[in-house]
């Protein structure tokens, strides 16, 4: 059989079952059924009640067509409904499918003999080939053969999908009924999706993917303790940065604090009103950077070269912004006082000092 993609495949760069289920909305039909809503099938056998719930069809949805074929084909068991003749499987199957699906399956076996399994089976080769294509099945496995391991899924999980899609693929046109990967395939086709330093690393390990004595069920630990490895060194590496930008945005913050408080404090003391309604006057002694209504006179002002509370280093910190800032946000130094004819900028303050005073 020619495994090299067709060139339907080549259109659409779609896969016929994908790796990852998406998620279809919660949509009424039109035969106004939830398509979550079960089919529960009832059968007497030896005086025994039976029930078995199926997902019905109502779209041709290509993996959902398939799954109803498989849960059909195991409700059919002896130990279930033993559904062991056609008109009893006819019957039963017809009532799996809603709306238009149903139209579809009556249209099939109209004026169509339904009386042995063989005639039931001939049915549904001719309504599956009404939804695939006979190159389905090439493509399907063309890409699960180049299928590289999604994020989503962990190696536990993504084992259980190969095994699921390959259940499924057996009622593909062309399959014969016939999962198309052995035990074998799947684990090799499991092995070449992981990352290259994880294979890698099981190379080292002396382990050899093609020996037929290494069922699937260790490769898959091996490489789920790979995969818990990478996550936690993942996290430990986010967290670090994680805290390096925390950090960043820290500082970020205190400054952008400091900057509304000092804002807010200025504009508090701008709209100082005293019990009259009325800005005070200022004194000779008020302050010329903290206003009139501030705790303290200019004289104790930490911006006063002349006062014993001057601090240099926080003038000259904020020299441009000296009427927003509030002494309480800086720490007196003794090593930054300095007398007014030692300080450089003195004669800048002090004609602050008399512009404010006229």
């Amino acid at each position: 059989m020619n495994n090299h993609p067709t060139a339907a495949a080549l259109v659409t760069n779609e896969p016929i079952i994908p790796i990852i289920k998406e998620k279809t909305e919660k949509i009424n039909n039109s035969a106004g059924r939830d398509y979550r809503d079960y089919v529960e099938l009832t059968r007497y056998v030896n005086h025994e009640k039976r029930k078995e719930r199926i997902i019905p069809l109502d779209s041709d949805d290509k993996e959902s067509v398939l799954r109803l074929m498989k849960d059909f084909d195991d409700v059919t068991a002896n130990s279930r409904l033993h559904l062991n003749t056609a008109p009893l499987r006819f019957q039963y199957f017809a009532r799996c499918l809603i709306g238009a699906k149903r139209d579809d399956w009556q249209a099939v076996i109209d004026n169509q003999p339904q009386n042995t399994i063989e005639h039931f089976n001939e049915r549904i080769s001719e309504f599956l080939d009404m939804i695939f294509v006979p190159t389905d099945l090439i493509d399907q496995k063309n890409y699960l053969m180049k299928l590289k391991k999604p994020y989503k899924l962990s190696c536990t999980e993504l084992s259980s999908r190969l095994r699921y899609i390959n259940s499924l693929m057996r009622w593909m046109p062309g399959a014969n009924n016939t999962p198309p990967f052995s035990e074998n395939d799947l684990k090799v086709m499991f092995y070449n999706m992981m990352l290259e330093p994880w294979k890698l690393n099981f190379v080292m390990a002396g382990k050899d993917i093609v020996d037929e004595n290494l069922p699937m069920l260790q490769v898959v630990r091996y490489f789920s303790t790979q995969e818990t490895i990478h996550n936690r060194k993942s996290t430990f590496k986010n967290d670090q940065n994680k805290g390096k930008r925390s950090s960043h945005h820290d500082k970020k913050n205190k400054r952008s604090s400091f900057r509304d408080k000092t804002s807010q404090l200025h504009k508090r003391k701008s709209t100082f009103r005293d019990r009259d309604g009325k800005k005070p006057k200022p004194s000779d002694n008020d302050c010329p950077m903290h206003g009139p209504s501030c705790e303290h006179d200019w004289e104790k002002c930490i911006f006063n070269p002349h006062s014993p509370n001057y601090n240099s280093k926080a003038r000259l910190r904020k020299k441009t912004d000296a009427h927003m800032v509030h002494e309480d946000e800086y720490q007196s130094d003794e090593n930054d006082q300095s007398s007014s004819q030692d300080s450089p900028d003195a004669h800048w303050v002090d004609a602050i000092y008399e512009q404010y005073k006229e």
